[in-house]
C-alpha cells in the first residue's frame, strides 16, 4: 500500500474491511517518522485473510483514501 497523499504529519489509521464492512485488519501509524510511513509501500499481510472482496480504507486527517481488492 502506498500512503502518498496522504497528511505525513497526521496519524493515519489503515482498516481492511470486508465487502460485507467488517473489520478485518487495522493499522495505526501514528508518527511521521515511523519506517511505514513516506516513501515505499506499507506491507500488507493478507495471508489469513479468506479469498474475497475487501476495501482498504486509509485515514489522515481529513484524508481519506479507499481502494478495493480481491484476495483469490
Amino acid at each position: 500500500i502506498y500512503t502518498t497523499g496522504l497528511q505525513q504529519a497526521k496519524p493515519s489509521t489503515i482498516l481492511v474491511t470486508s465487502a460485507s464492512g467488517v473489520v478485518m485488519k487495522t493499522i495505526q501509524i501514528n508518527s511521521s517518522s515511523s519506517p511505514l510511513r513516506g516513501r515505499g509501500p506499507i506491507p500488507l499481510d493478507v495471508s489469513s485473510l479468506a479469498a474475497g472482496v475487501y476495501i482498504i480504507k486509509m485515514v489522515s486527517g481529513d484524508k481519506v483514501m479507499s481502494r478495493e481488492f480481491v484476495k483469490l
